[in-house]
């Protein structure tokens, strides 16, 4: 009997107790913040993705609307074809790379809004290697393109903000490095050649038991660029996948 009070007592202490508390409070599915899905997000980086601008900006931290719309807008309305080195030692080339370095340390939307930078970069800077210009400007946007690589393609594998932007992305850096590295002018440059190799090797799992997500995700949407990173012009399967996904993009603004 004096277990069975002692236990009585403990329940009714507790259930004071836990009258107590109160619940908290029920958040209805409705008032649960989402991050709101871009339709469509391939087209911001096409040569019309400027008309979407707007709709991309507000998602961004408001310290970097105003950065991004100044950068992107300048690139736009370039009137020349500057070299991409030269505009980037520029001030609003240095204000490029600034915003840049932010939005890849953010999110998925940061990342897209980050690649539609770079996507721009290549649209209106000229890059191409020529008689009398060296591959240090395709190096240029190709290591930007890397970095931005490094830092979202394998999660962009389950995420449909960035998933098809990512993938276009690894083809115009194939497009890029295989002109930093196959001039028809000075042949074959072994530095660019040997570092695209690594990274798309490594980005890819190529060299690894399993492909990773990406890779298989390079693979599933274009079978021929992907088997063609095994053989010795590596990028070209790619770089033909990157002319038809970007036709404006040709390293010298179309002139």
């Amino acid at each position: 009997m004096r277990v069975q009070a002692a236990i009585a007592a403990v329940l009714f202490c507790a259930a004071i107790f836990l009258r107590g508390i109160e619940a908290p409070a029920r958040v209805a599915p409705e008032q649960r913040a989402e991050r709101p899905v871009l339709a469509s997000p391939l087209q911001f980086l096409g040569s019309s993705g400027s008309k979407r601008a707007g709709e991309l900006r507000e998602l961004l931290p408001e310290a970097l609307r105003e950065p991004w719309r100044r950068t992107t807008t300048g690139l736009v309305a370039l009137m020349q074809c500057p070299n991409t080195v030269d505009w980037l030692a520029t001030p609003r080339g240095q204000e490029f790379e600034r915003t840049l370095a932010e939005l890849e340390r953010g999110d998925a939307t940061q990342g897209l809004a980050a690649l539609v930078m770079l996507v721009d970069l290549a649209r209106h800077t000229k890059w191409a290697p020529s008689m009398f210009v060296g591959p240090q400007h395709a190096e240029r946007v190709g290591d930007l393109l890397q970095t931005w690589l490094a830092n979202f393609a394998e999660r962009s594998s389950d995420d449909v903000t960035l998933h098809e932007p990512a993938i276009a992305g690894a083809l115009l850096y194939a497009r890029v490095m295989r002109a930093a590295y196959n001039s028809p002018t000075f042949g074959r440059s072994e530095a660019p050649y040997a570092r695209a190799r690594a990274f798309t090797s490594e980005l890819c799992g190529l060299q690894a038991k399993t492909q990773t997500q990406f890779g298989r995700g390079l693979k599933d949407r274009h079978p021929s660029a992907f088997l063609g990173l095994s053989t010795e012009d590596f990028l070209a399967g790619a770089d033909e996948a990157a002319r038809l996904a970007f036709p404006d993009i040709d390293g010298a603004c179309g002139k």
